[in-house]
């Protein structure tokens, strides 16, 4: 399967769907994300970024996934979500306004399966400035 459309695929489960039951199809189980500030390693934390997303976002979408460079095993791309914040009890400030974030990444491969991912995002200025 081509790799770009395993990605689009997988975003399009795990964000509009809610269903992590997708991952193991595409990502190794060994797979490892790099952040800003640390490395998480398994299916797991994919797991908790969707189940958070979905805890606090109403209406989750993939507006825009574009693509920026193949090689052999790396794929480079952003991907632009949008949802409605759900109120919560402790939020002093909740808007309204659905909030739209980027972010880019770096998706390593190993045969047709993520096996590293480094990102970085938007998404916390956009919720702090809204």
């Amino acid at each position: 399967m081509d790799r770009k459309k395993i990605i689009e695929d997988v975003l399009f489960q795990l964000v509009e769907k809610n269903n992590d039951s997708v991952i193991p199809s595409a990502f190794l189980p060994e797979y490892k994300i790099h952040s800003s500030k640390k490395d998480y390693v398994g299916h797991l934390v994919i797991k908790r970024w969707i189940k958070d997303l979905n805890r606090y976002f109403d209406s989750l979408k993939v507006v825009k996934v574009q693509f920026l460079l193949e090689t052999k095993d790396t794929i480079v791309w952003k991907r632009t979500i949008k949802g409605k914040p759900k109120p919560t009890e402790k939020s002093i400030r909740i808007t309204k306004k659905t909030i739209q974030w980027e972010e880019m990444i770096v998706s390593k491969f190993k045969e047709n399966l993520i096996q590293e991912e480094w990102i970085t995002s938007e998404f916390l200025g956009k919720v702090l400035s809204n």
